[in-house]
């Protein structure tokens, strides 16, 4: 397996991790807007270089960062405290889970790299979001 095929089965299995979690992910673009529809969530990949650290014999320790968006309907204060609240249980559980990592891949482990914060807002929504960085370490095959 090559690293990049290394890269992106990592972030497969943390996708699927997050659905475990959430239960709903989606891409940016088709979280619903209107209050009727919300609230929504959903699991966006963050750009960077993922290897943290090389070693001779072909190992490296990987980070992929990621986030988890929630967007609410705006109605009162009541509704954003409620947001920060499943964002911030939703991030003890994602530090708790184990995904699935391909053969090859070690799980070191999952920390938020803060608190949830609001992200965007408009007239009948707010998103939030809390940002994650997952370290695991790749084996290269031995011959």
């Amino acid at each position: 397996m090559s690293d990049e095929q290394g890269i992106r089965a990592v972030a497969d299995a943390l996708y699927t991790m997050a659905e475990r979690v959430m239960d709903a992910p989606t891409t940016l673009e088709i979280v619903p807007t209107a209050p009727a529809e919300l609230p929504a969530a959903m699991v966006q990949m963050l750009p960077g270089d993922p290897v943290r650290k090389r070693y001779k014999n072909g190992d490296w320790v990987g980070v992929q960062r990621w986030a988890l968006y929630l967007r609410v309907a705006v109605r009162d204060t009541e509704q954003r405290v409620g947001a920060v609240e499943v964002l911030q249980e939703a991030t003890d559980r994602i530090e708790d889970a184990v995904p699935d990592l391909p053969a090859g891949c070690e799980f070191r482990g999952t920390a938020a790299d803060g608190t949830p914060t609001m992200r965007d807002a408009a007239e009948d929504y707010e998103t939030w979001q809390v940002t994650f960085s997952t370290e695991f370490k790749r084996t290269r095959e031995r011959r």
